[in-house]
């Protein structure tokens, strides 16, 4: 099938269809004969001969190592998403994990990197790749777009979720590390946003905050079960944990002393992974639109790729509660 083929049967000149062909932009056509040529010549199985350029290759930076990220679901399902995503639009893609050398994005077409990660290896990535989306943290402050949740108004939602049911003593169980090449400390917004809200109704309370450096199963119980001796008869009776995997060691310290939940202590915790919906009891979680958040980092990326002017931009991804037995 040849070019004059496509041409007489489209009703448009051989140099049209060849300049819509190679995708020639400063070509002044309407957008319906241009749709009309490539869908004709789609038909005919035209072939230019040329040789087929190489699908793009995506480097995708996460901040935990394979291991980490094998243990939390949050960071695991940004990543396969993406990657997902990436895949539905022809790339390839390749994976370098937190503890592997960054240099090989270099030679990527664009980066999108996920996690929390500190100043100087924001910088160190846009350094290396300039086409660049963070998922998961705010780097518009370093010039890098972004997508992130709307924690803040998630954590509201909770609190006066608490409140309206009559529980004022309101405590936090959060993780607070720090980045992995141990130059930053990740300050969690939601401790600043609890903060905030109880103070605001006069109901914040310094002790009841529950601090952890690390997050896990049995990081949750011992947090917990020290903060319990420590309060005794004055902990809180109503607790919102930073993430489901925190709120399971909750719930086991709260199961083996006794302690009914919700009608002892009512927990709300955060993600709403599959871990929220096989606990015991089911936990009531801020469910995070993950895989909208990573694909939204991927078509921040394909725009960042093809504009002629980068502007950093942010994306903020709302949340919602899913109300389970845990909670009132």
């Amino acid at each position: 099938m040849s070019l004059k083929d496509i041409a007489t049967k489209a009703g448009v000149s051989i140099t049209t269809v060849s300049r819509i062909l190679n995708q020639d932009s400063s070509l002044s056509v309407t957008n319906e004969t241009r749709q009309r040529v490539l869908k004709i010549a789609d038909a005919m199985n035209y072939n230019s001969g040329k040789k087929k350029t190489r699908p793009a290759t995506i480097g995708i930076v996460t901040w935990f190592t394979a291991k980490q990220e094998q243990d939390d679901p949050y960071y695991l399902t940004l990543r396969l998403t993406a990657e997902k995503e990436l895949k539905k639009r022809g790339y390839k893609t390749i994976q370098v994990f937190g503890d592997s050398p960054w240099t090989n994005v270099r030679r990527c077409a664009g980066v999108i990197a996920i996690g929390r990660f500190s100043t100087n290896q924001r910088l160190q990535l846009k350094a290396l790749n300039s086409q660049l989306v963070i998922i998961g943290d705010n780097s518009l402050e370093n010039d890098i777009s972004c997508v992130t949740s709307d924690n803040e108004v998630g954590v509201q939602r909770v609190l006066q979720d608490f409140i309206d049911h009559d529980r004022e003593n309101i405590g936090i169980l959060i993780a607070e590390g720090r980045t992995s090449d141990d130059s930053e400390k990740i300050y969690d917004r939601r401790l600043v946003d609890y903060r905030h809200y109880l103070r605001s109704k006069h109901l914040y309370q310094a002790e009841n905050v529950f601090s952890t450096n690390a997050v896990s199963r049995s990081v949750g119980y011992s947090t917990i079960q020290t903060a319990y001796q420590k309060l005794g008869d004055h902990f809180p009776n109503a607790l919102f944990v930073a993430s489901d995997l925190l709120a399971l060691g909750a719930l086991d310290f709260f199961k083996e002393n006794k302690i009914a939940v919700p009608k002892q202590v009512s927990v709300v915790s955060f993600n709403d992974s599959e871990l929220a919906e096989n606990a015991e009891p089911t936990l009531t979680s801020v469910k995070v639109y993950l895989p909208l958040m990573a694909k939204r980092g991927v078509e921040m990326l394909a725009q960042l790729l093809t504009a002629k002017e980068h502007i950093p931009e942010r994306m903020i991804i709302g949340t919602s509660i899913s109300y389970r037995e845990s909670s009132d």
